[in-house]
């Protein structure tokens, strides 16, 4: 017997569960079969993949046993414009890059590709381990916390940290055990470069790379800042891809202080506002994807192509009251969003929530 897909909210994310789709989350199209299909071309972020492409880690250089160069990725910009989205598809976008690199190197491997249903966690990429320090909503839970003594001096190397992170993870894929037969990584935090070695050498020998994916933490000062960007630099060597998000507007400078004018293997991606015709983009876009289970609402012509009146400056906010606003002609047992809809929605919105959001 077959069941129905459960009726989800036309603006969710799905996060590979049965459950409803929820409001707010990063779109991690390697994790998630379906999340390319979900992302919109929204505040330049074409653009910023393409840079991506054209001036981030080469596959075919990081396929090389012999040079394989590592290379450090920046995404920046304010709160909820969809770094870590972004960082997420670049990490998707190089998975498959370097898949296709060793597939035109060595030929098609011997096992059949695994078909995943639409929304569903998907087979990690064989081309390559992902490593996500805090979890694929990168939200720093836990990483970067407790670091800092009185003085704003680290208790600990943050490259100690991060190596600790990536064993953990890589211990909990399956296809880790094949890698580290011939030598077993251990971490010391007080030489934590050479367990880096270590971990070079084991990616060498299995053909891959590792793709870190490095949540934004609130250093106390600048230098600190400074320290931490040189850090993921000197760990972005030898098949190692380091992302690194950043929670600032106009890092830029800070950059620059850290690593000089033109830093070799560094791609700077920086988030901006959207664009008042980015409501009608994303709405657009959404009503042509395939495969969203029971959607039960549709949009009416007015609102798609009427920006609301409320500055609406970030993805995370955007995705948030288009999903608030189907959450609402739902409980009212309506079928379409229309202007009148989208009205009482923005009109209930306390002078906190405009505050807390603004």
């Amino acid at each position: 017997m077959t069941t129905s897909p459960l009726p989800c909210n036309l603006f969710g994310v799905p996060t590979g569960g049965a459950g409803p789709w929820q409001k707010y989350a990063p779109l991690a199209p390697w994790l998630f079969e379906g999340h390319s299909d979900l992302w919109a071309p929204v505040d330049h972020v074409a653009q910023l993949l393409e840079k991506f492409q054209v001036h981030g880690p080469s596959p075919w250089d990081l396929v090389d046993v012999e040079f394989s160069p590592g290379h450090l990725v920046i995404v920046s910009g304010a709160k909820k414009t969809g770094k870590t989205s972004l960082i997420h598809h670049c990490v998707h976008d190089l998975a498959v890059r370097l898949q296709e690199c060793v597939i035109a190197r060595d030929g098609p491997g011997s096992e059949d590709p695994q078909i995943v249903e639409k929304w569903r966690t998907r087979n990690r990429p064989a081309s390559s381990f992902v490593v996500v320090l805090d979890g694929y909503r990168n939200k720093r839970e836990s990483f970067g916390r407790g670091r800092i003594d009185g003085t704003g001096e680290l208790f600990e190397p943050i490259d100690a940290q991060i190596l600790e992170r990536v064993v953990e993870t890589l211990r909990d894929l399956p296809e880790w055990d094949r890698a580290e037969r011939e030598s077993v990584l251990t971490v010391d935090p007080s030489k934590p470069y050479s367990g880096y070695h270590r971990l070079k050498r084991i990616l060498k020998n299995v053909n891959r790379c590792a793709l870190i994916v490095v949540p934004h933490v609130s250093w106390a000062h600048t230098e600190l800042s400074i320290r931490f960007i040189n850090e993921c630099y000197e760990i972005a060597t030898r098949g190692l891809v380091v992302f690194l998000e950043v929670s600032q507007i106009d890092f830029a400078p800070l950059l620059r202080a850290a690593l000089g004018e033109r830093p070799e293997a560094v791609t700077h991606l920086e988030m901006g506002a959207l664009e008042k015709e980015d409501w009608t983009t994303y709405i657009r876009h959404r009503l042509t994807v395939d495969g969203i289970p029971a959607p039960v609402v549709s949009v009416t012509d007015d609102v798609i192509d009427t920006a609301p009146s409320l500055p609406i400056n970030t993805i995370g906010d955007m995705q948030t009251h288009l999903y608030e606003i189907a959450q609402l002609a739902r409980r009212e047992y309506n079928d379409r969003i229309d202007a009148e809809v989208v009205r009482r929605h923005f009109d209930e919105l306390t002078p906190r929530d405009v505050q807390r959001r603004y």
